[in-house]
């Protein structure tokens, strides 16, 4: 299985981020554009198919520790 984590151009896809989002999560856990465009995101692909998104907060860093704000993934 070739299993790759994509960086997201999150301006360029924000739409497909967001398409994705209301796809895996309920209506009221659907994140705003504002949001996604603070985050670094990246694609889960799997076998050239998007499965799955994480979206990674960059500040959390400056105290040490990796703020994963969501991760959403199809179902198999």
């Amino acid at each position: 299985m070739e299993l790759e984590f994509r960086k997201a151009e999150v301006e360029k896809e924000l739409r497909q981020l967001r398409a994705f989002d209301k796809q895996v999560f309920p209506a009221a856990d659907v994140f705003p554009s504002s949001y996604w465009r603070e985050c670094e995101v990246y694609w889960l692909v799997v076998e050239g198919k998007r499965v799955g998104c994480t979206a990674v907060q960059p500040d959390a860093e400056d105290s040490g520790a990796l703020y994963i704000a969501t991760t959403g993934l199809l179902p198999g």
